[in-house]
């Protein structure tokens, strides 16, 4: 089961568009320059002030309106600032933002940006990308207060080497403009569709061809740029073992929208999906069944302890050492065959939980991510207008992939998922050890050549059990009836259902505990997940016949964030009769082994105490070395075993 953060799609019109002439050439001076970034004298210019220059604008005609009932929020200016083939470091594009429904928008948000198409074909735009926006200032005259905002537009570099500034027909600039995306001030982000095409000729004074004093730019007008607007919803599935080792799980990661049948009838298959995310790794998560444990802690949350806090009272072990173990205000270690520096010592503790089942649900796991306020020694992150503590992320995330931004498309038929089980990369002695008196546990659940998109789902597998339609459609089992009444319903409305999955990310789950020398108390589970925050489509391409159709997308961002739940195969709480009886076997077997080895070792000295008198002490060395290794391997891999199993 899944978070997902949303906020209601906001309708959005272009209201009107104008070239700020006055106000940008009053000015008189190009703007100055940095070494480290262009700085424009252009940005101080307030907005409401630059629009109440032009003669196409009335304030009368603009006003809140709370409800949204009335008046929806728009783009009421769109403006090229001194554009030119040769000077490069004074153009910028700028937008001005109609705000009716008073939005606080976050103005140093990570979330805000502009989608502007960034590569083209003979028919238009085959190719958007996410460009930054810089807050410049919004209007503070009374009784319009954050009515106007103006943003500026940060060029940048795509994937073809080019800026919008050199990518541009100097004759006649275009620039489609999909979508907006604002952070707002503790309510994530939103994103609004503009679908807008403006156009340009000429150039400002004194950047045209020869230094032209004389200015000739002018406005081409805007066109409607069709943009799809989606509402998506997140679900994730997690497998019972992972190549990765004991105690991780494959979990793949998905969102399923639905888009009107009629794209698919004119344009055909659902080829490509392009999004964007924040993608961080929790630290451990300790997830405590005691109260008063938890109680305990809770104060030293985000705190520095060291190695150890007398105050604390007990000390805590991911168990079982053999695949990342944890530890946490630890002395003594198990006398386990794990030495202290096979654990990954924890001297602050970023999150615990109290629940009696070892469980936290996602809006629980995301309410506390956004309201922890104990540390931020590795600074923050304002993602949907919310600042996050990068205290809680590791600072990695799984091999092969990319912490914070992500930007990626994938291909129905080129970027499929394998999902590996323990058993594909792990020899049966390595279970044995691993997986030993784990009564249930399924480590040879792998699934290969999972495409990232179905756009033909198959409507049978809704009929199944929800574990089996789980298991045919890579869904959370809980979410199997929300799923199956979504499909039906968007069905009814002449709507076909996508699931797009787009990271396959590694879940660890472990027993909490405390140990050594076989004696186990269990205090419930440390876990560690990936999170995917401000996850947005940016577009949908549809292919027939080799013919590619890219249709941009407006979708507010969600943060995805999953269910922390125990290990599949153990029960972190309570020690089941059969792993005690286990235990008692191993323990009964060992002494079996052990005084069979005693009895051929009492042989083998009588045997010596024959031989030959110059042998003797050379041979008593070795049977003493012999023992002395046997029982240095043995006895630790006897009390691991015995841990394992929860103790005598």
């Amino acid at each position: 089961m899944i978070i997902m953060k949303t906020i209601s799609k906001i309708k959005i019109s272009i209201i009107s568009i104008f070239l700020a002439l006055i106000s940008l050439f009053s000015l008189g001076i190009p703007s100055a320059r940095a070494s480290a970034q262009t700085v424009y004298t252009f940005d101080n210019v307030n907005v409401l002030d630059d629009l109440q220059s032009a003669r196409e604008f009335n304030l009368a005609d603009y006003d809140f309106d709370y409800s949204g009932t009335t008046k929806s929020p728009a783009i009421v200016n769109f403006v090229e600032y001194c554009y030119s083939t040769e000077k490069l470091n004074d153009f910028a594009l700028y937008i001005y933002f109609y705000n009716p429904q008073g939005l606080d928008i976050s103005t140093d948000s990570e979330s805000n940006s502009a989608t502007l198409a960034v590569k083209y074909n003979s028919k238009g735009p085959i190719d958007y990308e996410p460009f930054n926006l810089v807050y410049c200032n919004k209007s503070v005259k009374e009784g319009y207060e954050g009515l106007f905002y103006k943003f500026r537009i940060v060029d940048h570099e795509s994937a073809d080497r080019l800026t919008i500034q050199t990518r541009v027909n100097p004759n006649m600039r275009r620039y489609d403009l999909s979508a907006l995306t604002f952070g707002v001030n503790g309510a994530g982000a939103k994103t609004l569709n503009v679908g807008g095409t403006f156009k340009f000729s000429g150039y400002a004074s004194g950047y045209g061809p020869n230094g032209a004093k004389e200015s000739t730019l002018k406005s081409e007008g805007v066109t409607e740029l069709e943009t799809l607007s989606l509402v998506v919803n997140a679900t994730n599935f997690r497998t019972d073992s992972s190549s990765e080792g004991v105690f991780y799980q494959n979990e793949l990661n998905s969102v399923y929208f639905s888009v009107p049948e009629k794209y698919f009838t004119e344009y055909g298959n659902l080829q490509k999906v392009k999004a964007e995310w924040y993608e961080y790794k929790t630290k451990p998560m300790f997830i405590l069944n005691d109260y008063d444990k938890y109680s305990n802690i809770a104060p030293y949350l985000g705190v520095n302890i060291g190695k150890h806090n007398d105050a604390i009272n007990n000390q805590y072990m991911a168990l079982y050492g053999t695949n990342k173990a944890y530890a946490y205000n630890c002395t003594v270690f198990p006398n386990n065959g794990v030495e202290e520096a096979e654990y990954t010592i924890l001297d602050t503790l970023y999150y615990a939980f109290y629940n009696s089942t070892g469980r936290v649900g996602a809006e629980e796991l995301e309410n506390y991510i956004y309201s922890y306020d104990k540390s931020a020694n590795a600074g923050t992150v304002n993602v949907g207008g919310r600042n996050i503590s990068l205290d809680l992320f590791e600072d990695t995330v799984d091999e092969g992939r990319t912490k914070g931004y992500n930007c990626k498309e994938f291909d129905a038929t080129e970027d499929n998922f394998n999902l590996l089980s323990y058993d594909a990369t792990h020899s049966g002695w390595e279970r044995f050890n691993d997986y030993f008196f784990k009564w249930g546990a399924n480590t040879d659940d792998s699934y290969t050549n999972i495409s990232p998109i179905d756009a033909n789902i198959d409507e049978s597998a809704l009929n199944l059990t929800a574990e089996e339609t789980s298991r045919k459609l890579y869904i959370d089992e809980s979410d199997v009836p929300a799923f199956k009444s979504y499909y039906n319903a968007e069905k009814a409305k002449g709507n076909r259902t996508v699931l797009f999955r787009f990271a396959n990310t590694q879940y660890y789950a472990n027993t909490l505990a405390s140990a050594w020398w076989g004696n186990l108390s269990k205090f419930g589970t440390c876990a560690q997940e990936t999170v995917f925050l401000d996850f947005r489509i940016i577009q949908l391409t549809f292919s027939r016949d080799g013919v590619y159709k890219v249709m941009p997308v407006a979708q507010d961002p969600i943060d995805i964030i999953n269910d922390v739940t125990p290990p599949p195969f153990d029960d972190p709480l309570e020690q089941k009769w059969y792993e005690e009886l286990g235990a008692w076997l191993v323990l009964i077997l060992a002494g079996v082994i052990g005084v069979g080895v005693l009895i051929v070792v009492i042989l083998i000295s009588g045997a010596i105490s024959k031989g030959p008198k110059g042998a003797k002490i050379p041979l008593y060395i070795i049977l003493f070395g012999a023992v002395v290794l046997c029982l240095a391997l043995a006895v630790p891999w006897v009390i691991e075993i015995i841990t394992s199993l929860g103790g005598l």
